[in-house]
């Protein structure tokens, strides 16, 4: 997760 949220993204979460 790049992007600083309130929830974690899973899809964000494969980006290296």
């Amino acid at each position: 997760t790049r992007k600083r949220r309130p929830q974690p993204d899973i899809h964000v979460g494969s980006y290296s």
